[in-house]
């Protein structure tokens, strides 16, 4: 596995971890979810600063887009396939009182509580993905810049005018601001 694997992997792994155990509190505290959507952001800075700590050459943004999406993708499976069974098991009771209530006004639901977890797993997996993508974004205008490797593109040749025609207001007798036709006095 090289490093980009490597690292993006490793973040993933947090991120589904800390998805779980937010998804296990926000069924025991009410409002401890409402910030989940800044692990994969933050996944993805964490996949790019383990990358960039291990590899010297260049980073591209390119690079920091694929490491968050990369993240985001391994912790939406691990969030998908272990932490929606637990986050079920945790809450199916006060799920399903949900349910009964809803019933019982009239509203029949066509989906069980399951699949409502489910369902709701794979949108987690999406938007993680999206989301760590563009901490992937964020972490390589961090940590991209002065890198050993990146080297900055030299200025334009003609850069402050040519030879032949040399910036306006350079030559000796030569005045500022358009010579009498822009603003102010002129000479």
């Amino acid at each position: 596995m090289n490093e980009k694997t490597k690292a993006a992997v490793i973040a993933g792994v947090a991120l589904g971890v800390l998805a779980i155990v937010t998804g296990l509190a926000s069924a025991a505290v009410s409002g401890a979810s409402c910030c989940s959507c800044l692990w994969p952001i933050g996944a993805g800075i964490f996949a790019v600063y383990l990358y960039t700590q291990k590899s010297t050459g260049p980073l591209q943004v390119s690079d920091g887009a694929m490491l968050g999406l990369i993240a985001g993708v391994v912790g939406g499976l691990i969030y998908l396939v272990i932490g929606i069974p637990l986050v079920y098991v945790v809450s199916r009771a006060a799920l399903e009182a949900q349910m009964d209530q809803l019933r019982q006004s009239g509203i029949n639901m066509p989906v069980t509580g399951f699949l409502l977890f489910l369902l709701s797993g794979i949108m987690s997996l999406v938007v993680y993905t999206a989301l760590a993508a563009i901490g992937g974004l964020i972490g390589a205008a961090i940590f991209g810049k002065n890198r050993p490797g990146a080297v900055p593109p030299p200025p334009p040749a003609d850069f402050g005018g040519t030879p032949n025609n040399p910036p306006y207001g350079t030559t000796p007798n030569q005045p500022y601001g358009g010579g009498g036709t822009g603003f102010g006095t002129g000479n």
